[in-house]
């Protein structure tokens, strides 16, 4: 959430694990991803992405959508569906 903190358990939640993400932006929408990878989204178009578990973040910008508040995984390739405060569009993070 704030100040770009993602935390993470694989004990359903008895422990909990501080992710690097890169970013002090804030974060407020996430989805899972094939392979338990993960698609984190927030201010200014931040998206991060963990392609499988164990893997680093990787970080993205979609600039034209603004501060996205909400994404899903859309099952083909790499497409998010991403809403924000420009309106829903497709991503599809390179």
């Amino acid at each position: 959430g704030l100040r770009g903190h993602v935390f993470e358990s694989t004990d359903l939640g008895e422990h909990w694990n501080l992710l690097d993400t890169g970013t002090q932006l804030s974060l407020m929408g996430g989805t899972a991803l094939p392979n338990d990878g993960a698609a984190i989204v927030g201010a200014n178009g931040i998206v991060l992405v963990r392609e499988k578990a164990g893997a680093p973040l990787k970080s993205f910008v979609d600039q034209p959508a603004g501060t996205i508040a909400s994404v899903l995984a859309l099952g083909n390739d790499r497409d998010l569906l991403i809403a924000g405060e420009n309106g829903v569009s497709i991503y599809n993070p390179q």
